[in-house]
């Protein structure tokens, strides 16, 4: 890869990670211009697509991408997570369970694998995720509010109880 296409990739993520969506896709297409085949433009492409709300749009990117990367976590989560939005949730499943096997403990994958569980109606799952992402101390008062709507579809009214005080004993600052 160029380093033209390296430095338009670095911009595209800078440019993702301000959630200027539309700046992010004009430079991964940039470097795709040069380079048809960089899973890592494709990824940014489909991530910018399901974060402006069109997931179905971001869908070919991402499996081009995985057909390239097949083994790489990053692809995975945004495959999974644009099959959710999409509303193809077995299959954001099966892509959330790959993105975490490729990397146990990373908060990221276990946050989406966590949600895509609680949105494929298995909650007891979706607990366990919630739990073990807990002890990656990456831990915002939206997760206590996603593990406490699972443990009450569970009716496991005790755990969600003391679930919301510990949400309310929280930093009241946190912007989550």
């Amino acid at each position: 890869m160029s380093e033209l296409a390296e430095t338009l990739l670095a911009e595209a993520k800078a440019n993702l990670a301000r959630n200027e969506l539309s700046n992010a896709a004009r430079l991964a297409r940039e470097a795709l211009g040069s380079f048809p085949e960089v899973p890592s433009a494709l990824v940014i492409l489909g991530i910018s697509a399901v974060l402006a709300g069109h997931a179905g749009e971001a869908l070919p990117f991402l499996r081009l991408a995985l057909a390239l990367r097949p083994d790489e976590a990053p692809v995975h989560l945004a495959l999974s997570m644009a099959l959710r939005e999409s509303g193809d949730v077995k299959a954001a499943s099966h892509h959330a369970v790959a993105a975490v096997r490729a990397e146990p403990g990373n908060a990221k994958y276990l946050r989406n694998y966590a949600y895509t569980q609680y949105c494929a109606k298995q909650q007891a799952e979706s607990v366990a995720a919630y739990h073990a992402l807990r002890e990656t101390g990456d831990w915002t008062f939206k997760d206590h509010r996603e593990l406490i709507r699972a443990l009450i579809e569970l009716n496991r009214l005790d755990e969600a109880e003391a679930e919301v005080i510990a949400a309310l004993a929280q930093d009241p600052n946190d912007p989550e």
